[in-house]
């Protein structure tokens, strides 16, 4: 039997891949389920992260239980019971090839990775490992737009986790041809779904999700930004931000008609890697390839962007961020935002048009939460 593990890494599609695969199954491929554990240790969405780090992970395991408020014991049945469940999937499926799918997968340590290689390989499973390579200044940008989405963020908090880091284990107990990278920038038809479902060549049809997690405008980065500073200020510990997803939601909506998309090169500092080291990297340990001319065109945009970068610096057209101060200088001012969505959302909620004119923006986003979290 073939099992494919799509181990991410984060911010390369992941979700939407797992949302348009949930519950499919064909005549050769079934996308693992474990519904009856969703409530047990929360997860869904068909991202098997939980269930198998639960499964194969000792630390994640205890830490789960912690979270959960149970026991060890209590840990340890529900383990076992997780353990039956994969036996009995491999064996109901034998005739087709199996899918599993988890960003979160790419973070095990040694001892996890190879304790996963040896359960697939007991059950006489031929392993496959999907990984997605992003460039490292795209994702980094994307990974901090999701941290301030939903943390009390600095980025002081973030650190950037190069494809070595994600895949030294992997390295270490998969041979090379098991690892099966793509290049983000070369998907199917620009989608991460159709590029995933082209190695299986499924057709999803109507159930195909796209962009689930949709980039934001600057706008509304700032203002997330903005607030989750002031949170920190009033005593909220760095870190994620639990029960607000309909305030995060609602700021970026009413600034999402904002022209000011976020400059990946203001990110730069938050991701000191070499991207041709990373390329390298791969194509030493892993089935990627690149043609040298397609790296070599790279480096002459790399150049033109540079010169082109330095010369709207001078003109003062555009921002340069080379230090952590820059960083909150620059997405800390929310002076020349228009809140005229954010104003006609408070006034629809009974808010005098006067009082919101007058109002500091602080006592604004107070308002947001209690429209939105009434008590």
């Amino acid at each position: 039997m073939n099992v494919y593990l799509h181990i991410g890494p984060a911010k390369t599609g992941s979700t939407s891949i797992q949302l348009s695969l949930n519950r499919f199954e064909n005549d050769d491929y079934f996308y693992a389920d474990f519904e009856e554990f969703e409530k047990i240790i929360r997860f869904g969405n068909g991202n098997h992260s939980a269930p198998l780090k639960f499964l194969f992970e000792d630390k994640y395991f205890e830490e789960k239980c912690k979270l959960l408020k149970i026991s060890k014991t209590e840990g340890s049945k529900i383990r076992s019971d997780l353990d039956n469940h994969l036996n009995k999937m491999i064996e109901s499926k034998k005739s087709k090839s199996i899918i599993f799918s988890g960003e979160g997968l790419g973070f095990m340590n040694g001892k996890s990775t190879k304790n996963l290689k040896n359960k697939f390989n007991e059950l006489g499973c031929s392993l496959t490992l999907i990984y997605y390579y992003r460039e490292p200044l795209d994702r980094a940008k994307s990974q901090i737009q999701q941290k301030n989405k939903n943390h009390h963020f600095a980025l002081s908090d973030y650190r950037y986790k190069s494809v070595q880091e994600n895949l030294r284990f992997y390295v270490k107990h998969f041979d090379k041809e098991q690892l099966l990278v793509r290049s983000f920038k070369d998907l199917k038809n620009g989608s991460v779904v159709d590029d995933f479902c082209d190695i299986f060549d499924i057709e999803l049809g109507e159930n195909k999700v796209n962009d689930a997690n949709k980039s934001m405008t600057e706008d509304a980065f700032k203002i997330l930004y903005y607030r989750s500073k002031v949170l920190i200020k009033n005593g909220a510990e760095i870190g994620r931000e639990i029960g607000k997803d309909k305030i995060h939601r609602k700021i970026r909506n009413l600034y999402s008609n904002s022209k000011n998309k976020l400059d990946s090169e203001h990110f730069r500092i938050a991701c000191q890697v070499n991207k041709n080291d990373e390329i390298k990297y791969l194509q030493e340990n892993t089935t990627l390839r690149y043609i040298d001319d397609d790296k070599k065109e790279s480096d002459l945009k790399a150049s033109f962007s540079d010169a082109l970068e330095k010369f709207l610096v001078l003109l003062k057209i555009k921002v340069k961020i080379e230090t952590e101060d820059d960083f909150e200088e620059y997405f800390s001012d929310i002076s020349r935002i228009d809140h005229s969505n954010l104003n006609n959302f408070l006034e629809e909620n009974g808010l005098d048009t006067l009082e919101i004119k007058q109002m500091h923006f602080d006592n604004k986003l107070k308002k947001l939460d209690e429209i939105l979290y009434p008590k």
